[in-house]
């Protein structure tokens, strides 16, 4: 399996951040990728900026192509730069990011990929959304199971699905 991870942080010229990851998603099918399966956006409660309008989004795509995992990372971020993205500002609000985060059950580094990605045992922004998709994926790297990895984060109700949170302004109104 092979899991593609987008998320977006700050509004962009694309749009809200939910349309921003889809677009993105579509950019990739234009792009020698096959979306077999994807996630639903999930949300991020953000304590920083609170706002009824503002959620870092998260998605998680299960993918196939004929591209090895360097040309893949070369695709991404080709991508990443067409939706604005500066290289070079780590740690900074961006407006989309794509991460390879899995590549079949590769473990592989090299000076420009590490698989699988390196801190996604600690991306609780991720390890949802491949619950969702393959709630018995196991991380290639420390071979344990995604409820294993979900079990130790404290974060995990910090998220919400965009479904759910629409479900619940409706209810509200």
């Amino acid at each position: 399996m092979i899991l593609i991870g987008l998320r977006a942080d700050v509004l962009s010229r694309h749009g809200l951040l939910e349309e921003v990851v889809l677009s993105a998603k579509t950019a990739l099918e234009k792009n020698q990728i096959t979306i077999k399966n994807s996630s639903s956006v999930w949300l991020e409660a953000n304590e920083d900026e609170p706002s009824d309008d503002y959620f870092p989004a998260s998605i998680v795509l299960s993918i196939d192509t004929h591209l090895y995992p360097l040309p893949l990372l070369a695709l991404l971020q080709d991508i990443e730069a067409d939706f604005g993205r500066l290289m070079g500002f780590k740690n900074g609000s961006k407006s989309l990011e794509l991460y390879l985060l899995s590549y079949k059950r590769e473990v592989f580094k090299n000076d420009y990929l590490t698989l699988p990605y390196p801190e996604l045992h600690e991306q609780t922004h991720f390890l949802i959304p491949i619950q969702e998709l393959c709630s018995e994926w196991i991380h290639p790297y420390f071979d344990k199971p995604l409820e294993n990895l979900l079990a130790k984060r404290t974060d995990k109700n910090n998220y919400i699905s965009e479904e759910e949170l629409k479900r619940i302004k409706k209810t509200a109104s």
